[in-house]
């Protein structure tokens, strides 16, 4: 059963009331719908710093969001 975000925020701006469920926080099943809507669908820039790696040419491989920035490279 998929669950939407609407599920997990109130926003009346009428009211003025906006509340996230803390399920938004812990539930995989929004991670999961998180991850798709968003990262996804976007660029990522990822940055190392320069003592992370020692010679030039060198690489850092990073997971983002449960997926690998370097397909096939090790850590």
């Amino acid at each position: 059963m998929e669950k939407s975000a609407e599920s997990y925020v109130i926003d009346d701006q009428q009211a003025g009331l906006f509340r996230v469920n803390r399920r938004a926080f812990t539930d995989p099943e929004c991670l999961a719908d998180e991850r798709r809507r968003v990262f996804d669908k976007c660029w990522i820039l990822m940055l190392v710093m320069s003592r992370e790696v020692s010679h030039a040419g060198d690489y850092r491989s990073r997971n983002v969001a449960g997926r690998p920035m370097i397909p096939g490279a090790r850590r």
